[in-house]
């Protein structure tokens, strides 16, 4: 017979599994419960999307709309129109807009960007953003200056999927307002204003260095849209500006492709930081021009295994002079890094020939 005291713990034993297999049961029911409760919620959003999509299609009338509205919830209807909206812009998005403008979900929102938690005012400006109704850029440019960064975050966002020049204007004028957020997410903020702005992302870089993450963006943004009139700026800032304003400008230079930069590549090719002659070396790389192989041909021998890696892939773009050049390294040069280097995208280019596509997949 058991001890008193074993007979306890045998008791506490069975106690404790019981318990654990009453909060494991607990938790799988209130999973399934979730779950049921996202499906129906998942379903009646679907439903309302597809009145968006026939009031469209001049099957549902607004006033049709506006009562299956009244009969869902605000977390429903914001959930559609979320799913809907980043599929349609111009007159298809401003006739939804304006058949739900006045509803009081959305009058909701309007109030709630001014007051209440900092995320709760950040979902707020998301949520109005999505009702394309210049009554609402008020109130997100209010959001905007006052902050916080999240809340300035979605209200930037929003006026920026309007194309709203005036919010463009506040950001350059303030372009420490996003640094926290780096240069990645303003590069994609500038991307969604749209590239008829750029003239003003053009005036403002005229400057010497271009230090904060928004200004580096619009490098960036410029280089990605070949904006060839901003060439002459972005060739001062790769010779003057900060480090990651050449960077940037060495890149933005290299996509706009232009000849006329040739020069002022080659010499930023000596800059004292290896992130700068590795994209510079890219950037002649796409000029394709016979006068940058010498220069390329140097950076192979570079110190920084990015520069030469950029180098070698851009001389075989030279076509047989490059490869020239190329085979001169990896047969008689003296430096066992750069001859490596030279090995290396030769063998590539072999591959590129057999299997087309090859080189780009690793260049």
């Amino acid at each position: 017979m058991l001890s008193p005291s074993l007979e306890s713990l045998r008791w506490l034993a069975v106690a404790s599994l019981a318990v654990v297999l009453a909060i494991w049961c607990a938790v799988l029911v209130l999973h399934a419960v979730l779950r049921r409760r996202q499906s129906t919620r998942d379903a009646s959003a679907n439903a309302i999307a597809l009145e968006f999509a026939s009031l469209l299609m001049g099957r549902t009338a607004p006033d049709s709309l506006l009562g299956r509205l009244d009969g869902s919830t605000p977390e429903v209807m914001w959930d559609a129109l979320e799913r809907f909206s980043d599929n349609i812009s111009g007159e298809e998005w401003t006739a939804v807009s304006d058949a739900i403008n006045g509803h009081p979900f959305v009058l909701a929102e309007r109030s709630r960007i001014q007051r209440g938690s900092t995320s709760r005012r950040a979902l707020a400006a998301r949520r109005i953003g999505m009702v394309n109704a210049a009554a609402h850029r008020g109130l997100l440019h209010e959001a905007m200056v006052a902050g916080p960064l999240v809340v300035r975050l979605s209200s930037v966002l929003s006026l920026a999927r309007a194309h709203d020049v005036g919010a463009l204007r506040w950001l350059m004028r303030k372009p420490d307002a996003l640094d926290p957020l780096g240069k990645h997410l303003g590069v994609a903020i500038l991307k969604r204003f749209g590239p008829r702005h750029r003239s003003l992302l053009r005036r403002s870089i005229e400057c010497d260095r271009a230090d904060h993450a928004l200004e580096v963006a619009a490098i960036e943004v410029l280089g990605i849209w070949k904006d060839t009139r901003s060439r002459v700026i972005l060739e001062g800032l790769l010779t003057r500006g900060a480090l990651d304003a050449r960077v940037s400008s060495a890149r933005a230079l290299g996509r706009i492709g232009s000849r006329e930069s040739l020069r002022v590549l080659q010499a930023a090719a000596s800059d004292e930081a290896w992130q700068v002659r590795a994209q510079v070396a890219r950037a002649l790389g796409g000029l394709r021009s016979p006068e940058a192989v010498p220069t390329l041909a140097l950076l192979v021998r570079d110190t920084a295994w990015w520069v030469r890696r950029n180098a070698a892939y851009a001389l075989v773009n030279h076509g047989e002079p490059g490869r020239a050049a190329l085979y001169r390294i990896a047969e008689l040069g003296h430096d066992a890094f750069a001859r490596e280097m030279a090995i290396e995208v030769m063998q590539a280019d072999l591959w590129d020939r057999h299997s087309p596509g090859g080189l780009e997949r690793v260049g």
